[in-house]
């Protein structure tokens, strides 16, 4: 089972682990796969590392990290010294325009977070504001509550063979008993190649801003896949370059950061 779980403290080189483990099984894919990235001091992230994933990605005609990740949190949208009814109204502002990308057609992470269902649920402001108010009223709170659904059977439940959204089912928010958080995101399928850092990314940025809203430090996130694979595109999927990619993702994660 140690095969299937990764830990560290610096994201880039939890993805890396998690990229190459997968990479060298026979079928290049793990099932399940658990990663979990503490974060003490914050998302800490190689530059060089990044650097050869976008590079990658950008060459394969896939989304930037950065592009992944705003699915799961639009961090450019949001103020740390506002109220948090600014970030959804900014994103309820160029919701329209988001839409409007093919990948986005089924919806975002952020979208089904904050405007789930027919009655447009903001489950996001919902699991705050619950946590929030129990502590004001100095009782305990039901933990197993706080959870962001994605996954809507009344309309992802359908008969083809490749949807794309949503691969993220669900999001779980843990206060814990040492007054820290955590956070875990559960896969169906988990792409290594073109969305697992992006992923990790976008739920750590997620967890960065319940933290903050929370006032509670941010102890780790986990990313649980119930299968990951390596990836779709031919980048990773041919053996020539597949190799190729592991070979120089080695070098770089390698070398001293």
């Amino acid at each position: 089972m140690n095969d299937h779980v990764v830990a560290g403290a610096n994201l880039s080189e939890a993805w890396a682990r998690a990229f190459l483990r997968v990479a060298e099984t026979p079928k290049r894919e793990l099932a399940p796969l658990i990663v979990t990235i503490t974060t003490p001091f914050g998302v800490q992230e190689r530059p060089d590392i990044r650097a050869v994933v976008d590079e990658a990605l950008a060459e394969a005609g896939e989304s930037s990290v950065d592009t992944v990740a705003g699915t799961i949190f639009p961090k450019s949208l949001w103020n740390r010294t506002q109220p948090r009814a600014a970030l959804y109204d900014r994103y309820v502002r160029i919701w329209p325009r988001i839409k409007k990308v093919p990948q986005n057609r089924r919806g975002t992470y952020f979208q089904r977070f904050t405007s789930f269902g027919d009655q447009g649920l903001n489950q996001l402001e919902e699991v705050l504001r619950t946590w929030e108010e129990a502590r004001t009223a100095g009782r305990g709170h039901r933990r197993s509550a706080l959870q962001l659904a994605v996954l809507d059977p009344t309309v992802d439940l359908v008969h083809l063979p490749r949807l794309g959204f949503p691969c993220l089912h669900q999001v779980s928010i843990v206060p814990g008993a040492d007054g820290c958080l955590t956070l875990a995101g559960y896969y169906a399928t988990q792409t290594m190649f073109e969305k697992a850092y992006g992923n990790y990314l976008g739920l750590a940025q997620l967890g960065a801003f319940v933290s903050h809203e929370l006032q509670m430090p941010l102890a780790s996130i986990t990313c649980i896949a119930s299968v990951g694979i390596l990836g779709q595109n031919s980048s990773v999927t041919k053996k020539d370059s597949r190799a190729a990619f592991c070979r120089r993702l080695v070098a770089v994660a390698s070398a001293a950061s």
